[in-house]
């Protein structure tokens, strides 16, 4: 009985990765491109929250105003939501530079509207882009993300483009593997017709299906403002791509330590829980899937040692897949302790998810 159990844990999780390497292999042949200097560039509103960003929001704003965008279709919105550090002083100073920049002031969150929806539901009201394109100010963007961004909007209201970490040591090339595998699933679930969830810090909405949702104050107190901003557009019929190419692959600065990496996932999980069933037992099974290997060892040996090489087969030929697809390098550092580090991650973030504990953004906790 308990062999049979084991079994099936590692064999759905086998199969769920094998049709995802399969799915993308079949589908991930994107996207449209930069587009053509002769088409029609709409106006563009970049938003951005920013909380106690001095040592990041520089060289965010440095990689959009280096975009390959003309600069009078675009306007660079930042929202300082009361930062006790200089980043405002920081952003004034871009904005004095470039007209096309403008720091707002944004007022305290209300009990409708918190966290950074509050800072870019005010940033929207003011936009006057055709376009919204929202990212973080801790964010690098390549010099053709508006562009690309922008290529898809006469056949997607929403778009997201695709978010890892800045390498700079072993734990934040670990964070980023996890961001590109896991945005890898998300993006194919969605072209399969389940869009999961959104990605927050790399994202594009047009102003008229923002406008029709009733924007970010419309979907009230919540710490998943991109997850619910994408649920109300899907009721609404408004139709979503996930992008994915080096064109609009973002770069955001990794979390210093666990107990920031642990906030963070208890965030996500709240979207995660609140989306679909059958993607949280996925998600169950997948953070079982070592233990499991380990206890299959004692009922069966080779089934074990089958199950723990088809998984790293299949782990390897989605990194090298994505690698190309992404024009990035391969970690060769990460990938040997990228699955002792996904199975604590997710087993810890699932444990404190259960705990009565507050969910925490920017040193606010809700």
């Amino acid at each position: 009985m308990i062999e049979t159990i084991l079994a099936v844990i590692v064999g759905v999780h086998l199969f769920a990765e094998i049709i995802l390497v399969a799915a993308y292999l079949l589908q991930f042949r994107d996207e449209e491109g930069a587009i053509n200097e002769s088409t029609y560039l709409p106006s563009v509103s970049i938003l951005i929250a920013a909380r106690n960003e001095e040592e990041n929001i520089e060289r965010c704003l440095q990689s959009l105003i280096s975009q390959d965008y003309p600069v009078q279709r675009m306007e660079i919105l930042i929202g300082d939501d009361d930062s006790t550090d200089s980043t405002f002083a920081i952003a004034q100073k871009y904005s004095e530079s470039h007209d096309f920049i403008q720091v707002v002031k944004t007022k305290r969150p209300t009990e409708l509207c918190i966290a950074k929806a509050n800072v870019l539901s005010q940033l929207s009201a003011v936009a006057s882009g055709e376009q919204l394109l929202i990212t973080d100010a801790d964010m690098e963007l390549p010099a053709a993300w508006v562009k690309a961004m922008i290529a898809t909007s006469n056949n997607a209201d929403i778009a997201f483009g695709i978010t890892t970490t800045k390498r700079s040591s072993l734990w934040s090339e670990l964070q980023g593997l996890e961001w590109l595998l896991a945005l890898c699933r998300i993006k194919i679930l969605a072209d399969m017709g389940w869009p999961i969830t959104a990605i927050g810090n790399n994202m594009r909405i047009s102003m008229d299906a923002y406008k029709a949702i009733g924007g970010f104050e419309s979907l009230g107190p919540t710490v998943t403002e991109d997850f619910d901003l994408l649920r109300a557009a899907h009721r609404q019929g408004f139709k979503a791509r996930f992008l994915f190419g080096p064109d609009v692959l973002g770069n955001t600065i990794a979390k210093s330590d666990f107990a920031e990496l642990l906030a963070q996932r208890r965030r996500w999980l709240t979207a995660v829980f609140r989306s679909n069933i059958i993607i949280v037992l996925l998600l169950i099974v997948q953070t079982l899937f070592w233990p499991t290997v380990l206890l299959l060892i004692w009922a069966s040996p080779l089934s074990a040692l089958v199950a723990a090489v088809a998984k790293l087969l299949l782990h390897s030929m989605l990194m090298y897949v994505l690698s190309s697809t992404l024009q990035v390098r391969p970690s060769l550092i990460a990938s040997p302790v990228f699955h002792l580090y996904q199975f604590g991650l997710y087993l810890t973030s699932l444990i404190n998810y259960v705990l009565p504990t507050k969910i925490e953004w920017k040193g606010r906790h809700y």
